[in-house]
This record gives structure tokens, C-alpha cells and sequence, in this order.
């Protein structure tokens, strides 16, 4: 059986579905073909520097007029 005979009998079981399943097909064939692109922007502080200190663990970021503290996690330290 050729190619096209083969993606014709797929559109006809496609076709003579039930309506639910025609939409999720079409629905997964739109997003297989739109571009996986996420946009984020970042409103917050501006930082421009980043340290660690390798023998604790401890991070160090910093930007204009602030200096941040972090655990080996991340958290802010106080």
C-alpha cells in the first residue's frame, strides 16, 4: 500500500470519528506546527554582579545600591 493511499485511509478514520476526537487531533497538528517561543521580561531589580564563595556555600549578588546574601538554595540570608 502506497504512501498516499495509507494518509488517506487515516484522513477517512479521521474524518468519520466523533467530534471530540477531530478536534484534538487538529488541535494537536496547530500547536506540532506553531513555534515554541516564550517571552518573559523582567521588571525588577536590575543586578550586574554575582559571587560565590566556594568554601560556604554563600552567594553574593549584587546591583546598584543593593548587595543580596544567598544560601547554598538560594534563600536569602539575613
Amino acid at each position: 500500500m502506497t504512501e498516499l493511499k495509507r494518509l488517506g485511509i487515516f484522513a477517512k478514520k479521521i474524518l468519520c470519528g466523533d467530534v471530540i476526537t477531530n478536534v484534538v487531533v487538529v488541535a494537536t497538528l496547530v500547536l506540532m506546527v506553531l513555534p515554541n517561543v516564550v517571552e518573559m521580561k523582567y521588571l525588577g531589580l536590575k543586578l550586574s554582579h554575582l559571587a560565590v564563595d566556594e568554601a560556604t556555600g554563600i552567594v553574593y549578588v549584587g546591583g546598584e545600591n543593593h548587595l543580596y546574601q544567598l544560601d547554598a538554595d538560594l534563600n536569602v540570608l539575613t
